[in-house]
């Protein structure tokens, strides 16, 4: 769609929401983006192509919400998490495995594995070796250990404060007077 109106991603979805009476700011401030941006002016979405839009399932729609592309950058450029994706004229083109593989990237992240980690997880994977999944289950066994021990230390310090609630009157205020 970007391509037909040979614009950026960003261009099309600012000319939709105008098209729909949305008034939208551009998140730009650099001069350059901005005159381009007024572009958006200049064109005008087909119905054919407001209805795609309208139509974006939730996947992909909380994908494009919730991933800046540095971020994707960064997965794919710099450190190889996530198999590259197809660009036509600089504009990515993500795929439904794409948006898997970053999601899942993410997801693992947060789970606390380390990039080195995730990164031989995920080369295991891309290999598509049935004798490698021994190995991705053993890496996966120990980021679910780190985890459980992450969690002990977090319920171990909640009961702790509550031990404080629980005990204030007796214990917590002559602690306080000795601070």
């Amino acid at each position: 769609m970007a391509e037909k109106y040979q614009k950026s991603v960003g261009q099309v979805v600012l000319r939709w929401l105008m098209q729909r009476g949305v008034v939208a700011l551009a998140k730009s401030t650099k001069p350059e983006r901005m005159r381009e941006n007024v572009d958006i002016f200049y064109f005008v979405l087909d119905d054919g192509y407001m209805d795609k839009i309208e139509e974006l399932d939730t996947k992909e729609s909380a994908f494009f919400d919730h991933h800046d592309p540095e971020m994707v950058e960064w997965f794919v450029e710099r450190i190889g998490l996530i198999m590259p994706i197809e660009r036509v004229n600089g504009i990515r083109r993500f795929n439904e495995r794409n948006i898997n593989q970053i999601n899942f990237a993410k997801t693992m992240r947060e789970a606390g594995l380390s990039i080195k980690t995730l990164k031989d997880y995920v080369t295991l994977v891309f290999e598509d070796d049935p004798t490698t999944i021994p190995t991705r289950k053993d890496i996966l066994g120990e980021a679910i250990n780190t985890l459980n021990e992450k969690v002990k230390e977090i319920v171990d310090a909640r009961d702790y404060l509550q031990w404080k609630i629980d005990n204030y009157d007796s214990h917590m205020i002559e602690s306080e007077n000795k601070l």
